[in-house]
Parts: structure tokens; C-alpha cells; sequence
């Protein structure tokens, strides 16, 4: 951070933090130790950023004849896991945010209560997951209009990379070929299987899941085998992006005006005053740079029939930085996707050490 000219710090937990019992002292040990605010997130902000994120896929075009006009998003992560019901206006390029749920159970957790996932443990994980999804089903009726064949699924996780460069064989992780591209469901329920069949230090070795990932792949995969047995859309779009790509686009345009009205008055370390111009950083950004040295993305694909990704970082808190680039012409820059307005940070919760 200190090597960044920063206009802006803005960090936020999830789960973890909003159901800690210790979470005032440690946000007041963050805020001593660092000087860093975090701030803690609703789930239903959680959501709405991981739609922000996602919003471009809504819109990318389907091999078939007949258009989604619904959508499901889902966000497996380490303390809980969050799926958006959302309304596709195909004609507008617009979504809408019918619903949200927050279902208590990430990958972390679920290794806690069920150990690793193999052998019979895994459907109890699967069941466990079904159970909380019982109700939001009822509400919204979404098994039905899946049905009809005009409803997308959107996974964005470790969790569903991993299963995606599985299924594709690749390997090490290439965001370029994973980010956008859209598999068939069997291919993902075999990459799952073939998973399953690999011990623990088997999958150590795998390179798409590693020593890190290997006690957490599997209790992932319990999550979105659930969400796909519930909901069996045909195809699924894997996004290797989330809440932090969400939190860029929708915050990236309130940084400026927040700090051209309050940069005087703020002199802690993460909060200092700016005195050069603000403009968003989406313009400097370039695509996170592949594990094996390309930077290029070539944008939405689907591959029909088989299905890679290391898995991310199940831990819950991103920080996203804003720099301080040089000055670009207010008619160049690119405004939010999605027709909602971007929800406030919320500043009551808890946070876990």
C-alpha cells in the first residue's frame, strides 16, 4: 500500500466477520495497529457487488433459441455462501435484484462441521447446504422457471475455477480461458466426480487444487452440487471475478466525490489528503496477469462438452486500492453496469480475529 500513490482504502468483511463475538475488539485493534477502517458489509451488499461484477456476463449472448430473461448468481466462499435471484432484461441490457439469501455455510465452515467430504460425509454436506436453500426455493419458485429453459447460472468462486479448469484439463490457471466461459453442467458434475475419486494427498498434488486448497475443494463442491441439483440449468458461467471487482466499480465513482469533499479534514494513514486530480481507476486497470505471464483476456467463451482454475483464497476480507492515475477527460469514463444504484457501506457488524 505504501507503494501505491492511493487516493482511496476501502476494505470490507463478509461472514466471518459479520457473526464474530469479538468483533469491536478487533476492529479497534485493526484501526490501532494499522489505521485501516474496515468495513463491515451486509449480505445483501455482499450480493449486490457480486452482481455489479457479474452484470457483463448477464448480457453476453446464449447459443439459443430462445433468450434468459432470469438469472441465478451464486458466491461460494469461506464463511457462507450467497445466491441472487435476478430479473434479465435482454432488449435494455439491464438486471434487476429480485431477491437475495445468505445461506450460513462456506467452504471453511463446512470442512469444520464435516471434515473434508470423503466417502459419505459428502452427500450429508450436500444435503446440509439443500436445507438452508429449502426456503428461498419456496418463495421464488425458481426450480419452475428453470424449467422453461430462459434461466442462467452464474457461479463466481474459487470453488467453481477450480471445477472449471478440472473439466477443462488445463495445466496451471489461465484467467483468460476461465473468466466468462460458459460449460455444460455435466461437465462440472463429472469434473466434481473425478475429484472425488482422488485421496487427500492426490489432490495436494493436483494442479488445480493444491496443499492449501485440498482440505477445501471438496466441501466447495458439496455447495455447488447442491445449488445445481436444486436448480438444474443446463449450462453454467464460471466468473473468476466477485465483491472486489464489484466494490471497484461501484465505489470507484463515490471516491472522488467523497475525497474532494473530505480529504482536507482526514489525516490518518489510509485517508490522506489529495491534491492532484481523481478519475477512476477502471481506465489503468489491466487483466490480473495469468500464472503463465499473459495479461491478455479474450473475453467470453463457452468450450460444449468437457471443463480449470486454481482456487482463490477462501479467506473473507478484500481491500480495494484506488490509485491516483493521471487525468482523463469526465466524457471518457466508463459509468457502473446495471441499472441499480450501488448500496452504502454499512458500519454496524462484527468481525472475527
Amino acid at each position: 500500500m505504501k507503494q501505491w500513490p492511493l487516493v482511496h482504502v476501502r476494505a470490507v468483511a463478509t461472514e466471518a466477520c459479520r457473526q464474530a463475538a469479538n468483533g469491536r475488539e478487533f476492529l479497534a485493534r485493526v484501526q490501532h495497529e494499522t489505521g485501516l477502517t474496515i468495513d463491515i458489509i451486509t449480505a445483501r451488499e455482499e450480493a449486490e457487488l457480486a452482481l455489479e461484477s457479474c452484470s457483463p456476463l448477464f448480457r453476453q449472448p446464449e447459443h439459443k433459441p430462445v433468450q434468459a430473461d432470469r438469472g441465478v448468481l451464486f458466491d461460494i466462499g469461506g464463511g457462507s455462501t450467497e445466491v441472487a435471484w435476478v430479473r434479465i432484461d435482454p432488449e435494455r441490457q439491464t438486471q434487476t435484484l429480485i431477491g437475495t439469501t445468505s445461506v450460513p455455510v462456506g467452504v471453511i465452515t463446512l470442512q469444520e462441521m464435516f471434515g473434508e467430504g470423503h466417502g459419505p460425509s459428502y452427500e450429508t454436506m450436500v444435503s446440509h447446504v439443500q436445507d438452508y436453500l429449502k426456503d428461498f426455493e419456496t418463495v421464488h419458485r425458481i426450480r419452475r422457471e428453470v424449467t422453461h429453459g430462459k434461466t442462467r447460472l452464474i457461479g463466481t468462486s474459487g470453488t467453481v475455477t477450480t471445477l472449471a479448469g478440472v473439466a477443462l484439463s488445463l495445466p496451471r490457471y489461465n484467467r483468460a480461458a476461465i473468466d466468462g466461459l460458459t460449460l455444460p453442467g455435466p461437465s462440472m458434475v463429472d469434473a466434481i466426480g473425478s475429484l472425488r475419486r482422488l485421496d487427500r494427498d492426490e489432490l495436494a498434488e493436483h494442479p488445480c487444487v493444491g496443499a492449501e486448497r485440498m482440505k477445501f475443494v471438496l466441501p466447495g463442491c458439496a455447495i455447488f452440487e447442491a445449488i445445481h441439483r436444486l436448480w438444474p440449468v443446463e449450462d453454467v458461467t464460471i466468473a473468476d471475478r466477485g465483491l472486489r471487482d464489484g466494490d471497484v466499480a461501484a465505489y470507484g465513482p463515490r471516491s472522488r466525490s467523497a475525497f474532494r469533499q473530505g480529504a482536507q479534514h482526514d489525516q490518518s494513514p489510509c485517508h490522506a489528503p489529495v491534491t492532484g486530480p481523481i478519475r477512476d481507476i477502471r481506465h489503468d486497470m489491466k487483466p490480473p496477469r495469468s500464472r503463465s505471464g499473459s495479461s491478455k483476456d479474450t473475453g467470453p467463451k463457452r468450450i460444449p462438452g468437457k471443463a480449470l482454475k486454481s482456487a482463490s483464497n477462501p479467506g473473507e476480507n478484500d481491500a480495494t486500492l484506488i490509485p491516483q492515475p493521471p487525468a482523463r477527460p469526465a466524457t471518457d469514463r466508463i459509468a457502473p453496469h446495471g441499472p441499480w444504484t450501488p448500496p452504502r457501506p454499512s458500519s454496524a457488524g462484527s468481525i472475527a480475529s
